[in-house]
């Protein structure tokens, strides 16, 4: 059997670790297929992770090799299934449409009647959840007790594939202070210093992760804080510190999507207005997301809010596997917390 997914143009890590559940749903839904990503960005993660068996690139943007690149792709996959994760690109609308096989996509528009499944776009829930309701049913209500174990499942099975890759760091404090754009970083010196106040109070260990973009933050740390400091990790690596931690902090990034996942206990650093919280944080019962100041950068958060809301997280369970539609008491800001 083989099944052909028209994938998210979004070219940054962030968008595709939010799709491993999806995948990793797909693999149980489809056993013994062979899946094939067709996209404009890099897709090449999803089979070194597992996830699928091939990519099938297209060029990006207008004209008519942007319109042609899908229906060329489909056609070669020569899929049995399509599941079109693009819910409003028109290229990929139609060619899925047009597609042979089982064509699964979101709902909304003419070229969606012709699907022969449809599924309601829920904009209110995270990302992965909306991905993933192309696959299972069961969490199209807004509610979902499946993405969490499915990830987990996902990272359980490739952190024991390579073991030299993920040493032991279970419980810790997993530290993520980089982020694409510099405007989204909370100070680092900052996560330092959180870091240090948090091994001292709970009798853990804490690990600062450098991304490979972000090489420049190593030199505004003091390595002498008691804070482990890792730059560039493997996935593994990476997927070895969340799964068990006691607690990630983390800015707008990448490697949040990681820690939110995992189902651990996380504190999210967003800039107010950036990006919608519905679409990048997972509001589960042992989570928290604290929003810079409207008009002001990521130094307006201080480090005491920060370390204030840490603290409060660890009296919430270690673990929660389930996920609802973004809560607004997230939503506040400092300054209107205090008011």
């Amino acid at each position: 059997m083989n099944v052909a997914v028209l994938g998210p143009n979004k070219p940054f890590w962030g968008a595709r670790i939010v799709q491993i559940p999806f995948f990793r749903a797909l693999r149980e839904r489809h056993p013994g297929a062979r899946v094939t990503v067709i996209t404009p960005v890099d897709a090449g993660d999803f089979v070194a992770w597992g996830l699928a068996d091939g990519v099938l690139p297209y060029r990006r943007g207008g004209g008519w090799r942007g319109w042609a690149g899908p229906p060329v792709a489909l056609r070669r996959a020569a899929p049995d299934a399509v599941y079109n994760l693009r819910r409003w690109s028109v290229p990929c609308g139609l060619a899925a449409t047009l597609s042979r096989g089982r064509r699964v996509g979101f709902a909304g528009g003419l070229r969606a009647r012709w699907l022969d499944e449809r599924v309601r776009y829920d904009s209110t829930i995270y990302l992965a959840a909306r991905y993933l309701s192309l696959v299972e049913a069961g969490v199209r209500d807004g509610a979902d007790d499946r993405s969490i174990p499915l990830f987990r499942k996902w990272a359980t099975e490739l952190v024991a594939a390579r073991p030299e890759s993920s040493p032991d760091r279970t419980g810790r404090v997993v530290l993520f202070p980089g982020a694409g754009e510099p405007a989204k970083r909370w100070p680092v010196d900052r996560f330092v210093a959180l870091g240090a106040s948090l091994t001292a109070e709970t009798d853990t260990e804490a690990t600062l992760v450098i991304g490979p973009d972000e090489q420049d933050l190593t030199v505004r740390v003091d390595p002498g804080q008691g804070v482990e400091i890792v730059v560039d990790p493997p996935i593994e690596t990476l997927l070895a510190l969340v799964l068990d931690a006691a607690l990630v902090v983390s800015n707008d990034c990448g490697p949040s999507h990681l820690g939110q996942l995992s189902g651990r206990r996380f504190l999210g650093l967003h800039r107010t207005g950036w990006n919608t919280a519905e679409d990048w944080f997972l509001d589960k019962k042992n989570s928290d997301l604290l929003l810079s100041r409207p008009g002001e950068g990521m130094e307006s958060l201080t480090f005491d809010e920060v370390l204030e809301r840490a603290r409060a997280l660890f009296g919430l369970p270690d673990y929660a596997g389930s996920f609802v539609r973004f809560s607004r008491r997230e939503a506040s800001t400092p300054r209107a917390r205090r008011s």
